[in-house]
């Protein structure tokens, strides 16, 4: 008996959000009352936050725990996500300019939380210096969002595409199919270029 598209699709959503509260909910009994190294339990709770992600995303692309699209501000978005994330680029020793535009535009929170969180996760996979602007691009053109992320030197050619295909932009291919998210990447000597096209609102 084969299975059709949607139903493969379906599947996968189901094997991602299985295995996302399988590996928080390890985690969760791991640490329970541990007295664990700072650098230990750093990595425990990345691992924690990537199960919760990956329940999360299983849901949004089954079809279930995604909002209905709303207008949105895509620049106070990504500065709220910037936000969220300062305190993993202070580890790292990141930073991240901008955006200084803003745009509204109609899609789900959750997805949009969900797309901010990957693309953010899959640069710091890359580099440390980020850039954030918000503009009209591609064709048709669509408000999007793009983050770039520059790498001095020659460490693209010895670095970065060890990590191009990591997890974060993988969960971003899935995401961006199931949602109908515009999403594009350029790799250029010395830098990468994330954009992420929305409806406009």
């Amino acid at each position: 008996m084969t299975t059709t598209p949607l139903e493969h699709h379906r599947d996968t959503a189901l094997l991602m959000s299985r295995l996302g509260e399988t590996l928080a909910q390890a985690i969760c009994r791991a640490t329970a009352g541990a007295k664990l190294q700072p650098a230990t339990a750093s990595v425990l709770d990345d691992l924690e936050t990537l199960g919760l992600q990956l329940q999360s995303l299983g849901r949004i692309c089954g079809g279930h725990g995604a909002l209905a699209p709303e207008s949105i501000d895509l620049g106070l978005a990504m500065l709220q996500a910037r936000a969220e994330w300062a305190s993993e680029m202070d580890r790292r020793g990141a930073r991240l300019s901008g955006p200084q535009e803003s745009v509204s535009v109609r899609v789900s929170a959750g997805v949009l939380k969900q797309a901010l969180d990957l693309a953010m996760g899959h640069a710091l996979a890359l580099g440390q210096d980020l850039d954030c602007s918000v503009a009209q691009h591609g064709v048709p053109p669509l408000p999007t969002l793009s983050l770039t992320v520059r790498i001095p030197g020659q460490e693209l050619f010895g670095v970065a595409p060890n990590a191009l295909d990591e997890l974060h932009w993988a969960l971003l291919l899935q995401l961006a199919a199931a949602t109908g998210l515009r999403l594009e990447r350029q790799v250029n000597a010395h830098q990468v270029t994330l954009r992420l096209g929305f409806l406009p609102a």
